[in-house]
């Protein structure tokens, strides 16, 4: 038989336009229930950006309006306090995307958008190994949250998924292929409409 089609979500927990997405992304799950979701982390934050929150606070909060206006999705101000304060976590994208992949491929879409309301509207530190268990228990799923928590881009299982976004040419998030076997067919980016993106996505589908 021929391949078929299959939908590849370009993705990081740390990206705001990602959670900004999530609307989209429910409203084409209800409406197309049958079709499988690959959700790839692709390495957002990495390498020499790895760091205290804190200092890419001003860019964000800078960018929030922009995101919610196109978007529609707000980033809470318990996400601001959670990085502004002296307290303020490490960003990284390799252990929320180290927990991703523990989950079976079929759970993957629900987690992620778990994982960033837990962060960006309940202000929740989505790298700390007690909130990626308690996301995941939310999710009926256990995974090793100490494992994920010191996951860093070398680990295995991360860096295999960000080389595999990287030959796919997925360097922006969010990004959505239709693939045909390994060949893209399709790429949309920039829909954040519910209705827009669920007709754009099905109609990528169609043979």
């Amino acid at each position: 038989m021929p391949p078929v089609k299959r939908v590849l979500y370009g993705f990081d927990p740390l990206c705001g336009w990602c959670f900004g997405l999530i609307p989209a992304w429910r409203h084409f799950a209800e409406t197309r229930p049958k079709v499988a979701v690959d959700v790839l982390p692709g390495g957002l934050i990495t390498g020499a950006r790895v760091g205290p929150y804190r200092a890419a606070a001003g860019y964000i909060r800078g960018a929030a309006p922009r995101m919610a206006a196109v978007t529609g999705q707000e980033v809470s101000e318990a996400f601001f306090a959670l990085i502004e304060g002296n307290g303020s976590p490490i960003s990284a994208s390799a252990p929320p995307s180290h927990a991703l992949l523990q989950a079976p491929a079929e759970t993957r879409l629900d987690f992620a958008h778990a994982l960033q309301e837990a962060h960006f509207r309940d202000g929740r530190d989505i790298g700390a190994a007690d909130v990626l268990a308690d996301v995941a228990g939310a999710c009926g799923l256990i995974i090793d949250a100490t494992a994920a928590a010191a996951a860093t881009d070398q680990t295995a299982s991360v860096a295999q998924a960000f080389a595999r976004a990287r030959a796919l040419g997925i360097s922006s998030f969010p990004t959505t292929l239709i693939l045909l076997g390994d060949t893209e067919t399709a790429r949309i980016d920039g829909i954040y409409d519910p209705a827009a993106f669920a007709s754009a996505l099905s109609t990528a589908l169609k043979d």
